[in-house]
């Protein structure tokens, strides 16, 4: 058997023990017992448990991801209609009339949609992970007066030996 064949039939061994520790788990089985009849080890079996879980819940949790982010746009569409939407004010059931004899705009109501928009983006924010944190390294030096002053004492130094050496050589 070629060595791809091999390494495909022992992934596929391997995928089989990880489903069959699974569900023996899911049934009620213990660690032990599973590592027994695998012929492995416990942390093995929780090994190959938690990555069958990841397995099977990542997916389920990207679908309910997807769902959420498609309701919360339809939402941010509504929401955003009735910001652009000038509605005018009622009163007591009666249209209220501004000075310049236009209606009334509902302020009100454009405010509340406004602070609701704030919310929804806030939320599709944290669904497609936009408030990641990211790393970040900063070096402070601090440098005084004195330190200023001895660096220049150093160059003149140097400078000055150079300067020297030159002379003895040439």
């Amino acid at each position: 058997m070629s060595g791809k064949k091999l390494k495909g039939a022992q992934t596929l061994i391997r995928n089989q023990r990880v489903v069959t520790a699974f569900d023996m788990r899911m049934k009620g089985a213990t660690l032990y017992d599973i590592a027994e009849e695998l012929g492995v080890t416990p942390p093995t079996v929780a090994n190959y448990i938690k990555e069958e879980l990841d397995n099977r819940l990542t997916p389920m949790a990207d679908e309910e991801r997807r769902k959420q982010l498609e309701q919360l746009d339809m939402l941010i569409k509504k929401v955003w209609a009735i910001i652009e939407n000038d509605e005018p004010l009622y009163q007591y059931g009666k249209l209220v009339i501004a000075a310049n004899g236009k209606p009334a705009i509902d302020s009100k109501r454009t405010l509340e949609a406004t602070a609701e928009m704030r919310k929804l983006l806030d939320s599709r924010a944290r669904l497609t992970g936009a408030y990641k944190p990211f790393q970040t390294q900063t070096e402070v030096t601090h440098t005084t007066p004195a330190d200023t002053a001895l660096a220049s004492l150093v160059e003149q130094m140097e400078a000055r030996n150079r300067q020297v050496q030159a002379e003895l050589v040439g």
